[in-house]
């Protein structure tokens, strides 16, 4: 797979979850279990996408952590120095579709949230390619 199908295909991955998150995240409110539940299945998709690059681990980890920097950059840019422009999109792309584990956290909704969020999906990608590898690696000992 390309790298260009690969940037597009974390782009899509977010836009369905992020939809499904909006109305918490727009106001600031505290998500919904439905919410929680969808952000959680956002990070297992990353997870799972992780396991399934394994064997171009290098190519696929300089993506996602491209991907996942250039996100929390453009957030903390856009708080920072108060672009909508900048800020909305971000939003909408990076941290809305985990939204939902702030069901499970206790921190207001701001920049920290959304830096917090947008390490989690990062490790969830990460630790795919991780147990990816080991799995490969246990089969070739059976």
């Amino acid at each position: 797979m390309s790298k260009n199908k690969q940037l597009v295909i974390m782009f899509l991955i977010s836009v369905p979850f992020s939809i499904m998150n909006f109305t918490a995240y727009l106001m600031g409110n505290m998500p919904s279990l439905l919410q929680a539940l969808s952000s959680i299945l956002f990070m297992i998709i990353w997870f799972v996408f992780g396991c399934m690059r394994y064997q171009k681990q290098k190519e696929y980890m300089l993506l996602s952590t491209v991907f996942w920097f250039v996100g929390a950059l453009l957030l903390a840019s856009g708080y920072y120095f108060n672009i909508a422009e900048i800020s909305i999109p971000a939003v909408l792309i990076w941290p809305g579709p985990a939204y939902g584990i702030r069901y499970f956290l206790e921190t207001p909704s701001e920049i920290t949230l959304a830096l917090i969020l947008v390490m989690i999906c990062y490790g969830c990608s990460t630790a795919g390619v991780i147990v990816g590898k080991l799995f490969a690696v246990i089969r070739k000992r059976l």
